[in-house]
C-alpha cells in the first residue's frame, strides 16, 4: 500500500488482510510447504500497485498471518498478477497459489508418511534398502509380457497385499497431510470398506500368458466400526463389468445407508485396467486416489 493511499483504500486493504487471515486459519493442517512450527502458517504479504497484486510468502511466521509487503525486507519469491475482477481478489490469489503448491506436492509425490509402507518404498527406490517392500516375482518370464515374471497365484498375492496396505495407509495419510479436507475426499469417506477385485490372468493351454492381465475393482463401504476387507480373486471372466448395473445399485444403497451424512461427496466408481508393475506400488496407488479425490472437489 503506497503512502498516498486514501483512508478508504487503507480500510479496504485492512479488511482484506483480516479476510485472508481468517481464510488461512481454516486451512491449518494442510501441508502446502508453508509450515514453520506446525501451529502458524508462514506469513503472507501483499500489496497492490495500480492493477497488479504483488504477494509473497515468508520463509517463516512473522508474528502475523498477513502483513504489508516490502520488497526490501521480504526474502521469499515475489509473485505478480493482474487483479481479478472479483472484489475478493486476495482470497482468489491466495487460493490459486496454494492450489498450485498442492498440485506440485501431489504430482511429484512429495509427502512421505514416516514409519509406513510409503517410507519403506521410498528407501527402496532410493537404494537405501536391499529388501523389496512388496511381494516379489516367482518365475522366469516365458512370455513377451513383463508381468510374466509372476505366476497367477503370486500376482494375486501381490495385489491382495498391496491394496490392503493402501487402504490402511490412506486414512492416516489424509489425516496427516490434508486433515481439513478429509470430510470431502471420496476415497477417505468410503473407508473402512470391502475392496472387491477380479483379476483376469489369461493363459493358453500351456499356462503361458497370451495378454496382459486385467484388473477390475470397486470399494463398498462397511460399518465405521469394522476393519478394511480385501476380496480379490482370479476369474476367467470379469464378473464386475458383467454385473456393473447391479453392483452400482448395491453401492449406492450401501453409501446411503452407511454414509448418510457423507454421501454427497462419495463418487460411485468401478475401475478397470491393465496390471502395471511398480517398485513403489502402494505409493502410486495412494497418490492416484488422492489426485482423483482432489480433482472431484476442485483443488486440482
Amino acid at each position: 500500500m503506497s503512502k498516498s493511499a486514501t483512508a478508504g483504500e487503507a480500510e479496504y486493504v485492512t479488511a482484506h488482510e483480516v479476510i485472508n487471515s481468517i481464510w488461512l486459519q481454516a486451512f491449518k493442517g494442510i501441508d502446502f510447504g508453508l509450515w514453520e512450527d506446525g501451529i502458524h502458517t508462514n506469513t503472507l504479504a501483499y500489496t497492490q500497485e495500480d492493477n497488479v497484486i504483488i504477494y509473497s510468502w515468508a520463509n517463516e511466521y512473522i508474528e502475523q498471518d498477513v502483513i504489508e509487503l516490502s520488497k526490501k525486507n521480504f526474502s521469499s519469491r515475489i509473485h505478480e498478477q493482474v487483479v481479478p475482477a472479483q472484489a475478493t481478489w486476495p482470497w482468489i490469489v491466495t487460493f490459486k497459489e496454494l492450489a498450485n503448491r498442492l498440485a506440485y506436492n501431489v504430482r511429484s509425490k512429495r509427502w512421505i508418511l514416516n514409519d509406513s509402507i510409503l517410507q519403506q518404498e521410498n528407501l527402496w527406490i532410493n537404494k537405501k534398502n536391499k529388501i523389496p517392500p512388496y511381494i516379489a516375482s516367482d518365475q522366469k518370464n516365458t512370455s513377451k509380457w513383463i508381468i510374466g515374471i509372476y505366476s497367477k497365484d503370486q500376482l494375486l498375492r501381490r495385489l491382495q497385499d498391496t491394496y490392503f496396505k493402501a487402504l490402511c495407509t490412506y486414512k492416516t495419510f489424509v489425516e496427516t497431510f490434508l486433515n481439513p479436507l478429509k470430510s470431502q475426499l471420496s476415497t477417505y469417506l468410503v473407508l473402512p470398506c470391502e475392496f472387491v477385485g477380479v483379476l483376469q490372468y489369461i493363459c493358453d493351454e500351456n499356462g503361458k500368458l497370451v495378454s496382459c492381465p486385467r484388473f477390475s475393482w470397486y470399494m463398498k463401504p462397511l460399518q465405521k466400526s469394522e476393519m478394511n476387507q480385501i476380496n480379490i480373486c482370479c476369474k476367467d471372466e470379469d464378473e464386475i463389468w458383467n454385473n456393473s448395473a447391479d453392483i452400482c445399485d448395491d453401492l449406492i444403497m450401501a453409501q446411503k445407508t452407511l454414509r448418510k451424512d457423507d454421501n454427497i461427496f462419495i463418487k460411485n466408481k468401478l475401475h478397470n485396467g491393465d496390471i502395471m508393475l511398480s517398485e513403489t506400488p502402494v505409493t502410486d496407488i495412494i497418490y492416484e486416489w488422492l489426485e482423483d479425490d482432489l480433482k472431484e472437489i476442485g483443488w486440482l
